[in-house]
């Protein structure tokens, strides 16, 4: 028996390793077990997700409340009032129907604050310019649209490169946004789905993306199985010729 080992039994099996090698396993395999109890309770709050975008998508409209906060109205449909300002930015590389384009996202002045609008997608053409006319309609507008996150998404270097209006950005940042028309945004992004629900739409294609919880109830079954393995073949190789 190696100096300084420490002896156990389990199972009726006689057991030695030093302190250090069981403490290292121990720590790894606690380590382990926790990041797969992660991964459920991450699974738990995706349901949680799941059940509230699903009664959102098919509640009535109802009028828009700045005060409300976003985490309460996650999809939910409202109603707008408001100017449209002329500042607008095209989020680029926008797939639709295998073209390349851009998502016009238009600033709306309510009477409470700023929303920024997702009006649609438009193509773009070989300069990297929209092929279609994408003013926003004039005067005070009534608008029907949903409320969805912002996702952080990969970004990789600035968020636009020049300073032209329409100005074309990689990502949505609604703190860079706000700082290039020097205003405030709801912390919100509002999408326009259909046609009819706004003379100012332009080609509607926004899906709700909500991802379920099964890839994390995979990666928990992973975690404790990894934990499981660890620990039988530790204690197999200290009760056979592998020490």
């Amino acid at each position: 028996m190696p100096k300084h080992a420490v002896q156990f039994v389990i199972g009726g099996r006689a057991f030695s390793s030093r302190w250090w090698v069981i403490l290292l396993v121990l720590l790894a395999a606690g380590g382990m077990l926790r990041l797969s109890v992660w991964q459920l309770e991450r699974a738990a709050y995706k349901s949680k997700v799941l059940a509230q975008a699903e009664q959102a998508l098919h509640a009535p409209v109802i009028m828009f409340d700045m005060q409300k906060k976003p985490s309460n109205l996650w999809l939910q449909r409202v109603t707008l009032q408001g100017i449209y300002l002329p500042q607008q930015f095209l989020l680029d590389n926008q797939m639709l129907d295998g073209r390349i384009g851009f998502d016009v996202l238009t600033p709306l002045q309510t009477i409470d604050g700023v929303v920024l609008v997702n009006r649609g997608w438009v193509q773009a053409n070989a300069q990297r310019s929209p092929l279609a006319a994408i003013d926003p309609p004039t005067g005070r507008q009534v608008i029907q649209a949903r409320i969805t996150r912002i996702e952080k998404g990969f970004r990789l270097g600035a968020i636009d490169s020049n300073a032209q209006w329409p100005r074309v950005i990689q990502y949505i940042d609604l703190a860079l946004l706000a700082e290039r028309i020097g205003t405030s945004f709801y912390p919100a992004l509002f999408v326009i789905e259909s046609k009819n629900d706004s003379a100012s739409i332009l080609q509607p294609h926004w899906r709700p993306v909500v991802k379920g919880p099964l890839s994390n109830y995979s990666y928990a079954a992973q975690w404790f199985l990894f934990t499981l393995i660890m620990l039988v073949v530790f204690f197999y190789c200290k009760h056979s010729a592998c020490n």
